[in-house]
């Protein structure tokens, strides 16, 4: 499994950025290569190299080596970083994977902790949905991940921040 900690670690000094994989690996248990990036292009772009450059440095991108995940925040696919006043409502989460690997579990992190979960629906294709309201008292960052025994998706975290302590 790729090392998440230090992204997290990145995450929690308030540097949050969007995920890429790369082809180096750390030992024979990954194939090199086998961690993908996937960016979410706006509904109204093209597949074009520059658009896609564009999504991954708007941080609407998800780093997997086989599940599609799907993150949205209120309906919409956020970038890296999401301002919000502090008298708004819940934000209305909902996390998506599916994968014709299995995988256990699809999690929603606040802050690195798993604050709502997911089981798997049989397959094959396994799929997995998790919509959650989320209370947000103070600024912190969200993402999304599934795993399994040989299958890992995580999508970029969002930073969530207030309005009022910008």
């Amino acid at each position: 499994c790729p090392d998440l900690a230090q992204y997290y670690s990145l995450c929690d000094a308030e540097l949050v950025l969007p995920l890429v994989a790369a082809s180096g690996k750390q030992d024979n248990r990954w194939t090199i290569g086998a961690m993908r990036t996937y960016a979410y292009l706006l509904s109204d772009q093209p597949f074009t190299y520059t658009n896609w450059i564009e999504a991954v440095r708007a941080g609407r991108t998800y780093v997997s080596n086989g599940p599609l995940v799907e993150l949205t925040i209120d309906g919409s696919v956020p970038s890296t970083t999401l301002t919000i006043a502090s008298t708004h409502a819940p934000l209305r989460v909902r996390a998506a994977a599916k994968s014709w690997a299995p995988f256990e579990w699809l999690e929603l992190l606040w802050n690195g902790e798993v604050c709502a979960e997911a089981g798997v629906e049989s397959g094959p294709p396994y799929h997995a949905i998790l919509e959650h309201e989320l209370n947000v008292g103070q600024s912190g960052y969200l993402a999304a991940r599934c795993y399994g025994k040989n299958a890992l998706a995580h999508s970029s975290a969002v930073a969530v921040r207030h309005a009022d302590a910008q």
